[in-house]
């Protein structure tokens, strides 16, 4: 693409429809993700460790995974093959070491516009030993060089024993931080870094207010603006009594704040899963725990704001998501598309309780979870570790895998069919170096009607590992069209999509032309309109219905096929043109490619495709 690139944009790739009861098939076979982990002997810690992440290391839109082995083979690397089923990749992209990986991350930490890879090491297989954490920097050729070293972040601690780590923009410069936790006291392997935005980071743990931290068992970090007041804050799930809560003060310094959450400092932190539960447009947490009365180990805790947005209220017992055996991984995810999210945790320790089954709580609004694990098919009785959401074929419902410790790896395909509607979002800022890589931090408001639902992209932490970094959003019956998508970026600006069709994955470009439709039917008027242009320029729209292109055009890639109609539009002081067309009768059931161009700032909005019912 020739030329600047303005504004926000969006890019709408239509999916099908869903259609029956929330089910769950384990269908790990089927879609070729056949990895063991299988600990090497004297490996530390066997019974804590074997994670998993997600992340689309080939920018192809569709998700990949990654898992570390245990150190008896090369690592796992998983790459989709644009159809929901994955092909075994290691050796092609350079993971051919043996080394004792635990926990990953996912994040562009060189701005590039390709995903890199963060993964906590106890060493070479055979020798543990501190200092060889990897930072596999993303050659966007299909392949990975660790910069581990040369980045700064081989040894965060004196000791083996990194367990989690995550990226985010806490100090929101538009580069990606890092946080990098430690398990044994005093070790000091429990840090911040921030990114210099040469390749490199500083280690800013002390002198941003991230203060003791000596005797806390990290686990997960996780960037989130928990209050919701613009500035990231993190939460840090840790063992034995040891999680924090740092609310960033607004100057990028933080203040350790286990006030505003008074009972968690109780649980024995292993997992994090971050959502707006109630529905009430405010942020909600969930930690995993064992649940182990006879010795007083009260079980999973969900933190529920109580509105005020800086104080959240220990729930879990009320809720009914308190017992879930020795729990590690959890997650946040609307199941059945029904606009709540959903709670599942995945157990296991080895002996009392092997054989323990993952728990799936369906949210059943004003009353709570109901356990439903077994009803909709989530079945699994493994070694529970990392718990993760993806939708791995991009039909609009989200499935999950689950890793273990010395185990194999699932995966559960969502094969639910009860006509819910759904909306997807991701987000490229390649084209704004103010936003944070992958738009890690936005906030988004869907409304229909009166009806409101929040989700906050955050780094997306479970245990040892971390889901697709998406927004989903369940929008339930009666929903193909959403009055307004309003999208809430980290440097303050606003994006409002208006009449947005629902069953589908928009990819929202920042600074780009934004182009949008009224409701479309046979026989009716419909306005085109697109926005953020530069004010009185002419804009151009092409229209067809043979494709989605791409046309190789002197100004860069237009994506419609020939032949196809061009528009004129004027951009007004705003940056705003419109263009209103009648569609007759005789268009049902066509679909139309449409694409715009602002000739003055050499850029093409996104691509729109629409079909008349």
């Amino acid at each position: 693409m020739n030329g600047s690139l303005l504004s926000m944009a969006c890019a709408l790739l239509l999916a099908p429809t869903l259609g029956a009861q929330a089910v769950y098939v384990d269908n790990t076979q089927n879609v070729g993700l056949t990895g063991v982990h299988l600990a090497a002997p004297g490996h530390p810690s066997v019974m804590m460790i074997g994670g998993g992440t997600v992340g689309d290391f080939n920018n192809d839109g569709w998700p990949d995974f990654y898992m570390p082995s245990g150190g008896t083979r090369p690592d796992y690397l998983f790459i989709n093959d644009g159809d929901g089923t994955f092909t075994e990749s290691s050796a092609a992209w350079g993971l051919t070491d043996l080394q004792l990986g635990i926990g990953s991350a996912v994040g562009d930490f060189n701005n590039d516009g390709w995903q890199d890879l963060y993964v906590c090491s106890f060493g070479p297989a055979g020798a543990a030993q501190a200092g060889y954490n990897r930072l596999y920097r993303n050659n966007g050729d299909g392949s990975f060089t660790d910069v581990a070293v040369a980045a700064g972040v081989n040894a965060p601690s004196a000791s083996n024993n990194c367990y989690g780590a995550a990226f985010g923009d806490y100090d929101r410069d538009g580069d990606l931080d890092l946080f990098v936790t430690a398990y044994s006291f005093g070790t000091e392997g429990n840090k911040l870094y921030e990114n210099n935005g040469d390749g490199t980071f500083s280690d800013v743990t002390t002198s941003v207010g991230i203060l003791d931290v000596l005797t806390t068992r990290g686990f997960v970090p996780s960037f989130t603006d928990i209050n919701q007041d613009g500035h990231t804050d993190i939460i840090l799930i840790a063992d034995t009594g040891t999680s924090k809560l740092f609310l960033n003060d607004g100057d990028n310094t933080f203040t350790k704040s286990n006030q505003y959450a008074p009972d968690l400092r109780l649980p024995n932190g292993m997992g994090l899963a971050t959502g707006d539960f109630d529905n009430d447009l405010d942020l909600d947490f969930y930690v995993s725990d064992i649940y182990y009365p006879a010795s007083g180990i009260g079980g999973n805790r969900l933190f529920v704001n109580d509105g005020s947005g800086t104080n959240w209220v220990e729930s879990a017992s009320n809720a009914g998501v308190k017992a879930a055996g020795w729990a590690w991984g959890v997650v946040a995810t609307d199941m059945d598309n029904d606009g709540w999210l959903d709670l599942a945790s995945t157990n296991g320790w080895f002996g009392s309780w092997d054989n323990y089954p993952t728990r799936l709580f369906h949210n059943t609004q004003a009353s709570g979870f109901a356990e439903v694990a077994s009803v909709c098919g989530l079945t699994h009785y493994g070694q529970g570790r990392s718990l993760l959401r993806l939708d791995a074929d991009r039909d609009g419902d989200e499935d999950l895998i689950i890793t273990e410790s010395n185990g194999p790896v699932s995966f559960f395909q969502n094969e639910t069919a009860n006509g819910n509607h759904w909306l997807r979002l991701s987000f490229d800022t390649s084209a704004a170096p103010e936003l944070a890589p992958h738009g890690i931090g936005t906030e988004v408001i869907v409304r229909r009607g009166s009806k409101q639902l929040y989700r906050q992209l955050d780094s997306n932490q479970s245990y040892l590992g971390q889901s697709e970094l998406t927004l989903h959003f369940g929008l339930g019956p009666n929903a193909d069209w959403l009055g307004e998508v309003e999208i809430r970026w980290t440097d303050g600006r606003v994006t409002m999509l208006r009449d947005v069709a629902a069953d589908q994955h928009l990819v929202v470009q920042a600074s780009r032309p934004l182009l949008t439709t009224s409701t479309v039917q046979a026989q009716a008027p419909v306005t085109v309109t697109m926005e953020n242009l530069v004010p009185y320029s002419n804009a151009l729209l092409a229209i067809s219905t043979k494709g989605p292109g791409p046309i190789s055009t002197p100004h860069g890639e237009l994506m419609v096929s020939a032949p196809f109609q061009i528009f004129p539009f004027r951009a007004d002081g705003d940056g705003r043109a419109g263009h209103s067309v009648f569609v007759p009768g005789w268009t049902s059931g066509t679909t139309f490619w449409m694409h715009g161009y602002d000739p003055v700032s050499r850029s093409f909005s996104n691509p729109l495709a629409v079909t008349i019912p």
